[in-house]
């Protein structure tokens, strides 16, 4: 999935119309995943990855980049969209 996203973005940079879905389904995505580690940080259960525990720590930071990555695609996707109307 992550893998079709990123051709996706790379796709947008030639091709203007596909900006706003890359952008918008990066931004959703990108929240959705900080959404979990966000719902970790509240109420903590384990979480791994490829057999090894992810502490609570790297939740935090991945709370604060993917986040803030995702609100970044999302601000993204609406400048497009008002560019285009």
């Amino acid at each position: 999935i992550y893998s079709a996203l990123i051709g996706l973005n790379l796709l947008s940079v030639a091709l203007p119309r596909f900006r706003f879905p890359a952008a918008g389904l990066s931004g959703l995505g990108h929240c959705a995943i900080g959404g979990i580690h966000i719902a970790r940080l509240r109420r903590p259960f384990r979480f791994e990855v490829f057999d090894h525990p992810w502490p609570l720590g790297a939740s935090q930071r991945e709370v604060a980049i993917v986040v803030g990555f995702g609100v970044l695609c999302l601000w993204v996707a609406w400048r497009e969209w008002r560019a285009r109307s």
